[in-house]
């Protein structure tokens, strides 16, 4: 696993059900020293998720979106985690 997804991993637990905006800002915030874009955040998610570490859905429509989904995500307990 890579430095970026374990952050993300770590972000999401953070934050429970967020979004791609919400992770890609924690994201940039706990890594002040890297350009974080876009597009490495989707990469890292969709690796993720490959490793079933994670998984999506996507919200209902809305209309300050011009009516497109949000797709949040949330991590999937792994054996040995512990949650309070």
């Amino acid at each position: 696993m890579t430095d970026l997804e374990t952050t993300i991993l770590r972000v999401i637990r953070e934050l429970g059900q967020p979004y791609g905006l919400e992770i890609w800002r924690a994201t940039e915030a706990a890594l002040p020293d890297r350009i974080i874009t876009f597009g490495s955040v989707y990469i890292a998610l969709d690796a993720l998720e490959e490793q079933r570490l994670i998984r999506s859905w996507e919200g209902e429509a809305v209309p300050e979106r011009g009516g497109r989904k949000k797709r949040y995500y949330s991590a999937r307990p792994q054996r040995g985690d512990y949650w309070p």
